[in-house]
């Protein structure tokens, strides 16, 4: 286990070297990596523009455009980010969130101005919140389940 965070390390940049690419074609790619002595097998995806199949219906996602989606397969746990914009204010999405998530029987262990934090069993949901250039709102979701 000790050589996991190498591992993803490794993921991270290689996830960086395909989405920092031409945007010539908008096709998902997808890196594999396993680690012989462990057995582990990490597979990440990225310029994804739709959500996993599995992705558990009761994470509250906001309307708005997905720019990019992320995925990571770390032997029985799936983390999948998800970067999108919205034409709402910050504050508007945080309170929006916030609703769902604890109408979906979330726990909220921190709620500040840009960050929060959700739990419930073994998932967990954290979300970024910053209004962009382009005056939108860009919302970065890190779901792990």
């Amino acid at each position: 286990m000790k050589r996991v965070p190498l591992i993803l390390t490794i993921v991270v940049l290689s996830i960086t070297m395909f989405s920092c690419g031409g945007k010539s074609n908008n096709d998902s790619k997808t890196v594999t990596i396993k680690d012989s002595e462990s057995g582990i097998q990490i597979t990440a995806n990225v310029n994804q523009k739709k959500v996993p199949a599995d992705f558990p219906s009761d994470f509250y996602l906001v309307k708005g455009t997905i720019d990019n989606i992320i995925t990571i397969n770390l032997g029985d746990k799936q983390k999948v980010t998800i970067y999108m914009d919205v034409k709402s204010s910050p504050k508007e999405v945080r309170d929006e969130i916030l609703k769902n998530m604890e109408e979906k029987g979330w726990k909220t262990e921190m709620n500040v101005a840009s960050q929060q934090y959700f739990t419930k069993g073994e998932k967990i949901l954290q979300v970024g919140i910053i209004k962009n250039d382009n005056n939108e709102t860009g919302i970065n979701y890190m779901a792990t389940y």
